[in-house]
């Protein structure tokens, strides 16, 4: 009447939930650490902004009424004198620096791509940044006199 069977296959009720909550906690895992990855590329997004910003802030510091400018021929550098000062602001090795005979200061690193041309009295600073947004900054400069 009854038949036992010792070699069921299948799974249990128990199994079955075990599964089920394997599951659940992995997929809810998984949306947490997407999540986390979303916010960690908007923070290093905006430390990028921030640095450039900073940046020619500085930059335009350099720019007073009594100094002159000129660009180098490759538009890598731009050569500032002022008064008794003189100093370039140059790409080089995918950074912006500030060279004097003091010796570099780092103004930006992280450049895939810079360049400088000047028309006129408006000196444009183009920049293509290591998270491959393309930046633009135009600097109201008066013109070497040479």
């Amino acid at each position: 009447m009854y038949h036992i069977r010792r070699h069921e296959s299948g799974f249990t009720l128990i199994e079955a939930l075990f599964q089920l909550l394997f599951v659940v906690i992995f997929a809810n895992l998984i949306v947490f650490l997407i999540a986390q990855f979303f916010e960690l590329t908007s923070i290093k997004d905006q430390r990028i902004e921030a640095d450039w910003e900073i940046c020619v802030t500085d930059i335009n510091r350099y720019f007073t009424v009594d100094s002159f400018i000129k660009v180098s021929d490759d538009g890598l550098a731009v050569s500032v004198t002022r008064n008794d000062q003189k100093f370039d602001i140059r790409f080089l090795n995918k950074t912006l620096w500030k060279h004097e005979k003091k010796g570099n200061e780092t103004l930006l690193t992280g450049v895939k791509e810079a360049q400088f041309s000047l028309n006129g009295n408006e000196l444009l600073l183009t920049a293509k940044l290591e998270n491959g947004v393309e930046k633009e900054r135009i600097f109201i400069v008066a013109q070497s006199p040479e």
